[in-house]
Protein backbone atom coordinates (compact mmCIF):
# COMPACT_ATOMS: atom_id res chain seq x y z
CA UNK A 1 0.00 0.00 0.00
CA UNK A 2 1.62 3.29 -1.06
CA UNK A 3 2.09 5.95 2.10
CA UNK A 4 1.16 9.54 1.15
CA UNK A 5 3.72 12.22 1.46
CA UNK A 6 2.29 13.98 4.55
CA UNK A 7 1.97 10.44 6.37
CA UNK A 8 5.76 9.62 5.31
CA UNK A 9 6.28 13.32 6.64
CA UNK A 10 4.77 12.47 10.10
CA UNK A 11 6.92 9.05 10.89
CA UNK A 12 10.11 10.81 9.37
CA UNK A 13 10.05 13.34 11.95
CA UNK A 14 8.67 10.71 14.58
CA UNK A 15 11.76 8.70 13.73
CA UNK A 16 13.88 12.16 14.13
CA UNK A 17 12.36 12.71 17.51
CA UNK A 18 12.77 8.89 18.93
CA UNK A 19 16.58 9.32 17.83
CA UNK A 20 16.92 12.40 19.37
CA UNK A 21 15.00 11.22 22.86
CA UNK A 22 17.59 8.06 22.43
CA UNK A 23 20.34 10.14 22.22
CA UNK A 24 20.95 13.53 23.24
CA UNK A 25 17.76 14.74 25.25
CA UNK A 26 18.40 14.97 29.25
CA UNK A 27 14.90 12.88 30.45
CA UNK A 28 16.90 10.07 29.09
CA UNK A 29 20.61 10.67 30.80
CA UNK A 30 19.61 8.70 33.85
CA UNK A 31 18.21 5.62 32.19
CA UNK A 32 21.31 5.96 29.36
CA UNK A 33 24.14 6.71 31.97
CA UNK A 34 22.74 3.60 33.90
CA UNK A 35 22.94 1.12 30.66
CA UNK A 36 26.53 2.48 29.48
CA UNK A 37 28.02 1.76 33.03
CA UNK A 38 26.55 -1.66 33.38
CA UNK A 39 27.64 -2.58 29.43
CA UNK A 40 30.82 -3.87 29.05
CA UNK A 41 33.18 -1.68 27.29
CA UNK A 42 35.56 -3.43 25.81
CA UNK A 43 35.99 -2.33 22.38
CA UNK A 44 34.43 -5.35 19.69
CA UNK A 45 32.20 -6.69 22.63
CA UNK A 46 28.32 -6.49 22.30
CA UNK A 47 28.44 -4.25 25.24
CA UNK A 48 30.38 -1.72 23.16
CA UNK A 49 28.25 -2.31 20.01
CA UNK A 50 25.15 -1.82 21.67
CA UNK A 51 26.49 1.95 23.41
CA UNK A 52 27.22 3.20 20.22
CA UNK A 53 23.66 2.41 19.11
CA UNK A 54 22.91 4.64 21.61
CA UNK A 55 25.06 7.14 21.70
CA UNK A 56 25.50 7.47 17.83
CA UNK A 57 22.45 9.61 15.64
CA UNK A 58 23.67 7.56 12.58
CA UNK A 59 23.45 4.35 14.49
CA UNK A 60 20.05 5.10 16.17
CA UNK A 61 18.61 6.16 13.24
CA UNK A 62 19.11 2.90 11.32
CA UNK A 63 17.94 1.13 14.39
CA UNK A 64 14.60 3.09 14.63
CA UNK A 65 14.07 3.39 11.29
CA UNK A 66 13.98 -0.21 10.77
CA UNK A 67 11.01 -0.46 13.23
CA UNK A 68 9.39 2.59 12.21
CA UNK A 69 9.34 2.24 8.50
CA UNK A 70 7.48 -1.65 8.57
CA UNK A 71 4.77 -0.45 11.15
CA UNK A 72 4.48 2.55 9.16
CA UNK A 73 3.79 0.74 5.90
CA UNK A 74 1.80 -1.76 7.23
CA UNK A 75 -0.26 0.62 9.86
CA UNK A 76 0.31 3.76 9.52
CA UNK A 77 -2.86 5.20 9.10
CA UNK A 78 -4.13 3.55 12.30
CA UNK A 79 -4.72 6.20 14.61
CA UNK A 80 -3.34 4.18 17.35
CA UNK A 81 -0.09 4.78 15.64
CA UNK A 82 -0.32 7.52 13.69
CA UNK A 83 -1.71 9.77 17.00
CA UNK A 84 1.79 9.47 18.96
CA UNK A 85 3.82 9.22 15.92
CA UNK A 86 1.88 13.08 15.44
CA UNK A 87 2.82 14.32 18.64
CA UNK A 88 6.09 13.39 18.02
CA UNK A 89 6.30 14.77 14.93
CA UNK A 90 5.20 18.33 16.02
CA UNK A 91 7.68 17.88 19.03
CA UNK A 92 10.32 17.36 16.89
CA UNK A 93 8.92 20.74 14.83
CA UNK A 94 8.64 22.50 17.81
CA UNK A 95 12.30 21.79 18.93
CA UNK A 96 13.98 22.72 15.84
CA UNK A 97 11.71 25.89 15.47
CA UNK A 98 12.64 27.15 18.80
CA UNK A 99 16.44 26.93 18.07
CA UNK A 100 15.60 29.46 15.17
CA UNK A 101 14.96 32.43 18.30
CA UNK A 102 12.32 35.20 18.42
Amino acid sequence: MPVEPLILVIYLLAAARLVGMTVEDDLFDGPRDALLAWLDPTPRSLGSYIAKLITCQWCAAVWWCAAVVPLMWRYGHSPYLLIPATVLAFAQLVGMTSQIGR
